[in-house]
């Protein structure tokens, strides 16, 4: 299920709401791209969803973003860095991944997020994804994406995900950098 909660020309007195604020989904029911949040989740919060995060930042950063992983702190990785070799494959587009940390997926986050992108194989979700996080209404599925082993497939797992993100980019109507950057 594919769902985009865009909202074009919400008329509501008063100032603009801004990232938070509750009166655009009291109102409508749903949020404007501006006040939208989107979290991704993978396996461990170490290089699919990290990415991802950082290019919607990069390509509409008035959209709040969020990643998480189902393994991070069974594997005792909350709050670091993600790996260096993550951090180079991105930084050769012009992505800084310095303030990226990882963390450990809630229901909270889930339920605060008005989209929830897996980034997981179809194995992976059926072995790990948490039954709340489906049945939330607000997933979108890009299980196309291997976890990366190395330093092609991070390379491969960057691009796909640099596709994916400016086809959700375009689908929320945010206006971002141009195709090439």
């Amino acid at each position: 299920m594919d769902t985009c909660y865009l909202l074009v020309g919400l008329a509501r007195e008063g100032p603009a709401p801004r990232p938070g604020d509750s009166a655009a989904v009291r109102e409508t029911g749903r949020r404007e791209p501006a006040n939208m949040k989107v979290l991704f989740i993978c396996k461990s919060n170490a290089a699919r969803s990290q990415m991802a995060q950082a290019l919607l930042d990069h390509y509409a950063p008035q959209v709040a973003t969020e990643s998480a992983g189902l393994r991070t702190a069974r594997r005792g990785k909350v709050g670091y860095p993600i790996p260096r070799q993550v951090a180079e494959k991105m930084g050769r587009i012009g992505i800084p991944m310095d303030r990226y940390r990882r963390k450990q997926l809630s229901r909270r986050m889930v339920t605060d997020a008005d989209r929830v992108i897996v980034v997981m194989t179809p194995g992976q979700i059926r072995a790990m994804l948490p039954k709340y996080v489906a049945r939330s209404g607000k997933v979108t599925y890009w299980s196309d994406v291997k976890d990366p082993k190395n330093d092609r497939e991070r390379v491969r797992a960057r691009d796909q995900l640099r596709r994916k993100v400016r086809n959700l980019v375009r689908q929320l109507g945010q206006k971002g950098p141009s195709p090439r950057s």
